[in-house]
């Protein structure tokens, strides 16, 4: 009802017949997600190639979620306009698909339309950089996952179908052919690291704030909200499979260390930056770093954990990026030590700023926080020594969102704002509509539980 209400409200800003059809579209495909119409759906993507899983369901919530946000903010040119089209349908493809080769083919696709973002629509030469890191960890992640899915299709199933492959591993692994253990376990890890380079875990995790500094805030927004969830997504609906693993309890304690260990520099990296979407860019590799930790218990309790915080850093991120354009717009700077002194011009965005940054810290009766404690709580019940990493996270976490609120609101402004036709209806607005979603979803999941 709330993307409704933005609808009819952005209708008295915007005049061009295409934008509003298609935010209307938009509109009824999150309503469709939030009320969970399975029989609409149903009707609709009844076709073996095509279906709505649980895990998928709150995948396309954020996805309509973050596009209503995107066409109502946004003052786009016709071919940036399309290119966002195209970017919805391949996520919307993505989410939906059981067919392996369109789920790969997909994936590896709304990388190519953010990687033509940065180059037609990224502003500094510096680009060519992050580009270059962009495509070096993406061809590292994706062909060994293409190679070793080419061999479980061609050489063993025939089918790209994604039951039927679960199903053989499972056969593969504990029935009939024992002899090809080994490739279970070349498979596991393949996906896994497949997917992480586009999670991305501390390591692999070069590509990110690159791409973030060098896109513009669309491409940030679809970078932190969406494109780090293709890889949860990936992790997520392959881990039914992973749960049946022998692991050597040496390496997989060994691999967790890692991940813990990985959680630290992360924070300490993010404190380091000086660059506000750098800086959003690290926190959003410390929120992932919890995922990747969590994953490995096995438990339902933590996919939904996951599935929560998936939905929750997917709105904050967002939030975060859109406050750093306004920074931007104001200033003609990112940097932290240029921004600042806005809470006595703009205190209306400062208020805004401060319960974006208090809901990116966790703080109790929000989706983060919600999020963050069944993932604590299985975190504790799986390896007990992890708890420490997670109150140091919890802890660190406040204090660089404290930090960077200090910085931008107090203080004198060091340089003069002007921020000529920037549509600050449209931002508060955005804004205001997705506090209350966070807010909302987090009571409602209460409720349930």
């Amino acid at each position: 009802m709330l993307g409704l209400i933005l609808l009819v409200f952005s209708s008295l800003f915007y005049y061009d017949y295409l934008y509003l059809v298609s935010l209307f579209i938009f509109c009824l495909l999150y309503l469709v997600c939030f009320f969970n119409l399975n029989y609409l759906v149903g009707f609709l993507y009844k076709f073996s190639i095509f279906s709505l899983s649980d895990i998928s369901y709150y995948f396309l919530l954020l996805l309509c979620l973050l596009f209503i946000v995107l066409f109502v903010v946004g003052d786009f040119s016709y071919y940036l306009f399309s290119l966002l089209v195209l970017v919805f349908f391949v996520f919307f493809q993505f989410f939906i698909s059981v067919n392996l080769l369109y789920i790969l083919l997909y994936f590896e696709f709304s990388f190519v339309v953010i990687y033509l973002l940065i180059v037609f629509w990224g502003s500094n030469p510096e680009r060519l950089e992050s580009l270059s890191y962009f495509l070096i960890y993406s061809v590292c992640g994706s062909f060994p996952l293409f190679g070793v899915v080419s061999v479980l299709v061609f050489y063993f199933s025939g089918s790209f179908c994604l039951d039927c492959l679960l199903q053989l591993l499972l056969g593969l692994c504990f029935f009939c052919f024992s002899d090809y253990f080994w490739f279970f376990y070349i498979y596991s890890f393949v996906v896994v690291f497949g997917f992480y380079f586009k999670f991305p875990i501390w390591g692999l995790h070069s590509w990110l704030p690159k791409a973030h500094v060098e896109s513009p805030y669309y491409g940030s927004i679809l970078l932190a909200g969406l494109m780090v969830k293709l890889g949860l997504y990936g992790v997520l609906y392959f881990y039914s499979c992973f749960l049946f693993f022998n692991i050597s309890l040496t390496f997989l304690c060994f691999f967790i260390s890692y991940l813990c260990f990985s959680l630290l520099f992360s924070n300490f990296s993010t404190i380091r930056q000086y660059d506000l979407k750098s800086y959003i860019a690290y926190s959003s590799i410390v929120h992932m770093g919890l995922v990747s930790i969590s994953f490995w218990s096995g438990s339902i309790v933590s996919v939904f954990g996951c599935l929560v915080l998936a939905v929750s850093h997917g709105c904050v991120s967002s939030l975060l990026f859109l406050g750093a354009n306004f920074f931007y717009a104001g200033s003609g700077t990112r940097s932290l030590y240029l921004n600042r002194g806005y809470l006595y011009i703009y205190s209306l965005f400062v208020f805004f700023w401060f319960i974006c940054l208090v809901l990116n810290s966790s703080v109790p009766f929000s989706l983060g926080f919600f999020s963050d404690f069944l993932l604590f709580y299985v975190s504790v019940q799986f390896l007990f020594t992890s708890s420490f990493f997670f109150v140091f996270n919890l802890f660190f976490c406040g204090l660089y969102c404290l930090y960077l609120y200090t910085v931008t609101s107090h203080g004198c402004a060091s340089i003069s704002l002007g921020f000529g036709s920037f549509s600050f209806c449209s931002l508060y607005l955005v804004l205001f509509f997705l506090v209350l979603f966070n807010s909302f979803f987090c009571l409602l999941l209460m409720f349930i539980s």
